[in-house]
């Protein structure tokens, strides 16, 4: 079944000036914000990270915002988010009627494991840390039963969703849980109270959280 849509050249290539033109506006204050969360300068550009100074028709709410282009290995640019460094609104924005999305597909290579995450950021982190390709689903409750089709190659997948551990109900290790169902292949690895941002900018290591599984 085909899931997404095939956009247009056109569209494919203002996404592109507008990715070009976001990654080369990226400010001192962004940078040092991504680093906050572990992210180095060449983990922002490997991901096309950027800010929006200059906004392309259509998006002009994300002024100021960190522009997160959502690449593959075929098409530049098929999709964004965006997320608020301070201030108030929401903090990760998209543009209106665009689809959901699987994140990290440029990081999908031939390889024995996959990193799946919770969020674009812990998915950057994750690569950028292990080389290893990650994928972010982008929400606790944005996992859709087709994702599965894109784990299906790797025999080893590790879920490192976020540990909500002051909700009871504990929405990450339900998507952990929900992911591992649908992919045999999958297992959950349990992180302590937070997300994996926390977890590594806390000192610990995803690596060891890798070869603990295995053991």
């Amino acid at each position: 079944m085909q899931h997404s849509l095939r956009q247009s050249s056109s569209q494919t290539a203002l996404w592109v000036k507008a990715q070009t033109r976001y990654q080369s506006g990226m400010t001192v204050e962004a940078a040092n914000y991504l680093r906050g969360r572990g992210i180095s300068k060449e983990g922002a550009q490997s991901a096309g990270l950027g800010v929006v100074n200059d906004p392309i028709l259509g998006h002009e709410r994300f002024v100021g915002m960190i522009s997160i282009p959502y690449i593959t290995r075929h098409v530049p640019v098929v999709g964004w988010k965006f997320r608020r460094m301070s201030g108030d609104g929401p903090k990760y924005d998209s543009p209106s009627g665009q689809k959901a999305r699987l994140y990290g597909a440029h990081t999908l290579t031939n390889a024995d494991t996959l990193l799946v995450c919770e969020g674009e950021f812990d998915a950057i982190l994750a690569h950028q840390i292990t080389g290893l390709p990650a994928v972010g689903v982008p929400g606790v409750s944005a996992w859709k039963a087709h994702y599965a089709s894109v784990i299906d190659g790797y025999p080893r997948v590790l879920v490192l969703a976020d540990n909500d551990a002051s909700r009871e109900d504990n929405p990450g290790r339900a998507l952990a849980r929900k992911i591992c169902e649908q992919a045999p292949q999958a297992s959950a690895i349990d992180l302590p109270p937070g997300d994996l941002t926390d977890f590594v900018m806390a000192g610990g290591s995803i690596h060891d959280l890798i070869k603990e599984d295995a053991a």
